[in-house]
């Protein structure tokens, strides 16, 4: 999008093109994460769009993105704690969003946290969980990009904190979860030990979490009533993918500047990973064409049940995805979108 590919594609139509988190109203910034909008297209973690379509939403599902990036276990030295076995007994410091609809963070550092003990034949009640409370929500700033940087304006830098980082430099807990780019940065930066990356485990299930896949949705009015704008869609995510393959080192400047990142911290898809390294999201994503049984679950009351409830179901969202399309070129879905077949579930 940033590129400008999608809102050339639908200049002929004279449709406007903006993103949700850059909208000046904060309803439709929340349709980020809760799909309410009409005619919305959404892709982003798929914690928020299993949630959204539990709750009644009702979207359909565009395609798959597996982009691997890391999913750090990470602890002081001071701690002692070097191994996952290490962790059992430990205080494990949780986020803890008091006024969000679904809480994404939460659940994915349980789900990191659940990989990474499983590895070991433990599990998340194995360590004490400590909560570190944020106020407000994801949508209360507005995002802006400033030289290609994706940052807000907004004023409540408290709220944009790390409260379990700093808890861990303080000695207040054991271990805590981070991932992407800025983890490996935020790890270098203070000396904390990596106890694992599950990121890059050789099992898909162990990597699988909240962007791992990620999910291109629409709301169903879209795809019935304006069926042509989903095949552009498509259609632009394929392009973006084959110009990312063809231009490695623009696409790293263009996402560490997105992330608002060092472009040390994301190695081109050839180069020999280092532990912590991210590969570049387009460079390794993969748009699917399939079908599979609609996917439904009631989500719990509280954060734990949500989170435990939606990693649960992207277990088996993934074992489906893995067994049906490994070797399935991207390029069906584009093919099929033109003739006129429509390959999409429901989440």
């Amino acid at each position: 999008m940033e590129s400008g590919r999608l809102a050339e594609a639908f200049l002929p139509s004279g449709t406007n093109i903006q993103a949700l988190r850059e909208s000046s109203e904060r309803d439709i910034r929340e349709a980020h994460y809760d799909h309410h909008l009409p005619n919305s297209v959404r892709h982003g973690g798929n914690i928020p769009a299993i949630w959204a379509y539990a709750n009644g939403t009702d979207t359909r599902l565009l395609g798959l993105s597996w982009s691997d990036e890391v999913q750090l276990i990470l602890t002081t030295v001071e701690s002692g704690v070097k191994t996952v076995r290490d962790l059992k007994h430990r205080r494990f410091g949780i986020p803890k969003w008091a006024n969000v609809q679904i809480d994404f963070t939460r659940a994915q550092a349980l789900r990191g946290l659940e990989n990474a003990l499983k590895l070991e034949g433990m599990s998340v009640s194995d360590v004490d969980l400590v909560d570190y409370p944020y106020g407000g929500t994801y949508s209360d700033e507005q995002m802006r990009h400033v030289h290609g940087a994706q940052v807000s304006f907004g004023v409540n830098r408290i709220q944009q904190r790390n409260n379990e980082l700093i808890g861990l430099l303080r000695g207040d807990i054991d271990a805590i979860f981070l991932k992407g780019a800025h983890a490996v940065h935020l790890a270098a930066e203070f000396g904390l030990h990596v106890v694992i990356d599950t990121g890059s485990h050789p099992d898909p299930m162990i990597r699988s979490n909240n962007g791992t896949p990620r999910t291109l949705t629409v709301d169903r009015h879209l795809l019935d009533h304006h069926f042509d704008a989903a095949k552009i869609i498509v259609d632009c995510v394929l392009r973006s993918e084959q110009w990312a393959w063809a231009n490695p080192e623009k696409t790293r400047q263009f996402l560490a500047r997105e992330l608002n990142t060092s472009e040390y911290w994301w190695p081109p898809p050839t180069a020999k990973m280092p532990i912590g390294a991210c590969a570049p999201c387009s460079m390794n994503s993969r748009f699917w064409r399939y079908r599979i049984s609609p996917i439904s679950c009631t989500a719990g009351s509280s954060s734990h049940g949500v989170s435990m409830c939606v990693t649960g179901l992207i277990s088996a969202y993934w074992k489906v995805c893995w067994g049906r399309l490994q070797g399935c070129p991207s390029s069906h879905i584009s093919r099929s979108l033109a003739g006129g077949y429509r390959p999409f579930f429901r989440l």
